[in-house]
């Protein structure tokens, strides 16, 4: 019912022109609803996921647009785009007339690609619209970020993607499920001109904390690349100072390293990428696992080739009669074929097989690269750090390989263009 209300409200503030505000409630429909309310909700006495609703947003905007003539082309710079979804409807063509893959799996595993038509939505959106909009969502978030510290003084599990908090399997010392956003308010908030030194400073620092309860080594590890990396692109201080900075950033690293847990799962880590036996199906260490998972999935699609072009297409793990061995277990002692949230490549491969994986990267590639083109631009260079953050991130988790991933670069990119006129 709250994804409903939220819906109704978001057209009605996109169509009275308070974009801003409709910006942040698309965001709450994409995100899940923040974690808070849970991904799936009552419509009409049917179960729908919240982003459902995101992409009847998108959806019915599209079409008012086109009927109205008023949906404009896509800049030169976002052309690869209509490749993409072009691909997509052709893919789904495919699978429904070639592979026999029903309609209804067709449309629940496929729907989620369809938030990059959020691009041709770009011109409605003016340069203030983005920014308050964004402005509004990284605030409503680093509130979410301050009661995410809470959890392990009060024991009391505030946020939760399935909407229980049996949900999250938490472990002691170790809370993994922090705001959906995270990533992008720490590049955002890291980079951004909007907020003044002393909050940016008291905001990195609230950040930094909830990623370290999360014990996500992945973070961690992408968190200091961009601090070593912004370094040394910067122009504003001297080598002398920039010295100074890195044998900081390595006294900081150092010191954290003390503190048990995130010793423990660094521990975990050394040798893991050594420990791949292609012959074993014993696997020891997560980035191993992941690597076979995605190694395996990407093998299966090269033996034929529709399946190089196309991967297996968009049926549904429920009707796919698979034989990979590396997945986790289901309730069932089954490895789980087809879904997957621990290596994006995988989702790829099978998804989208290479001619769309490679699509799909060619979009990214435009925005990373046009971010770096005009790194001198804060939001630019924010861009280009929650774009590499992402590509690394890949290998430990599924976030780039979900359609609503491009909805942020997209309009990072409108807010740095609109600010070189």
């Amino acid at each position: 019912m709250i994804a409903t209300l939220i819906f109704i409200l978001g057209l009605y503030l996109f169509f009275t022109n308070r974009k801003d505000y409709s910006l942040f409630l698309l965001f709450y429909l994409i995100t899940a609803g923040f974690w808070i309310e849970g991904r799936f909700t009552g419509f009409f006495g049917m179960s729908l996921q919240l982003n459902d609703f995101g992409l009847l947003y998108l959806f019915f905007i599209m079409l008012y647009k086109f009927f109205t003539n008023k949906l404009e082309s896509l800049p030169s710079d976002l052309k690869i785009v209509n490749y993409f979804v072009f691909f997509l409807f052709v893919s789904m063509l495919v699978d429904y007339f070639m592979n026999s893959t029903p309609f209804g799996d067709i449309l629940a595993t496929s729907r989620h690609w369809l938030f990059v038509l959020f691009v041709y939505l770009l011109p409605y959106y003016s340069k203030e619209d983005i920014k308050k909009g964004l402005q509004i969502t990284v605030y409503f978030t680093l509130i979410q970020i301050t009661l995410f510290l809470t959890e392990p003084l009060t024991g009391i599990v505030l946020f939760s993607y399935d909407g229980t908090a049996e949900a999250l399997s938490i472990v002691t010392d170790r809370y993994a499920l922090a705001p959906p956003l995270i990533i992008f308010i720490f590049s955002w908030v890291y980079s951004t001109e909007y907020i003044s030194k002393p909050k940016k400073n008291l905001f990195i620092l609230l950040i930094l904390m909830a990623m370290a309860i999360t014990l996500i080594r992945s973070w961690i590890i992408a968190v200091v690349m961009i601090f070593i990396l912004s370094i040394f692109i910067s122009k504003k201080e001297s080598t002398g100072k920039k010295l100074l900075m890195i044998i900081g950033l390595f006294l900081f690293v150092v010191s954290i390293s003390f503190y048990e847990p995130i010793a423990n799962r660094f521990e975990e880590s050394i040798g893991d990428i050594s420990s791949i036996n292609k012959n074993s199906k014993e696997v020891e260490g997560n980035m191993s696992f992941r690597l076979l998972l995605a190694g395996e999935r990407l093998n299966y699609i090269l033996k034929e080739m529709h399946t190089t072009v196309f991967g297996i297409g968009f049926i549904s793990e429920q009707h796919y009669r698979g034989h990979f061995i590396y997945g986790l277990w289901d309730d069932d002692g089954f490895v789980v074929q087809l879904n997957t949230a621990d290596i994006a490549w995988a989702l790829f491969y099978l998804r989208l097989g290479l001619l769309g994986t490679i699509l799909y990267l060619l979009i990214y590639y435009k925005f990373l690269k046009y971010f770096w083109k005009y790194r001198s631009n804060s939001v630019a260079i924010g861009g280009f750090y929650y774009l590499l953050m992402n590509l690394f991130l890949s290998l430990s988790g599924i976030a780039v390989a979900q359609g609503s991933f491009i909805v942020i670069p997209a309009l990072l990119y409108k807010l740095v263009k609109e600010s070189k006129k």
